[in-house]
């Protein structure tokens, strides 16, 4: 069980650039290093919204009150390769639990 990165500019007015990293354990990290913004949250909390040319990653902080609900702003392409690097992970812990 490795984690899987991407590396993605946000297809937003800034172009920052941010890195998503999917962990098998069902769990997403995002780090936005220009604006030194640290997101995290559960498969089961993410969404995908599409909107005209723009894919937005949809997701809510756990543990915050009242949730905290997040939007990142992602190319298609983008957003295809993390749902597929999340399905991935999710299969492979699927996996593994029946495997024990």
């Amino acid at each position: 069980m490795l984690a899987r990165h991407l590396d993605c500019a946000l297809n937003d007015v800034s172009h920052s650039k941010a890195h998503i990293e999917v962990n098998p354990t069902g769990v997403v990290a995002v780090e936005i290093h220009e604006s030194h913004q640290s997101l995290r949250t559960e498969f089961d909390s993410l969404r995908f919204e599409r909107k005209g040319n723009v894919t937005e990653l949809v997701g809510e902080t756990p543990n915050a009150r009242k949730g905290k609900t997040w939007r990142l702003p992602l190319c298609h392409r983008d957003a295809r390769v993390l749902q597929e690097c999340i399905d991935d992970a999710s299969e492979e812990l699927e996996i593994l639990m029946r495997d024990l």
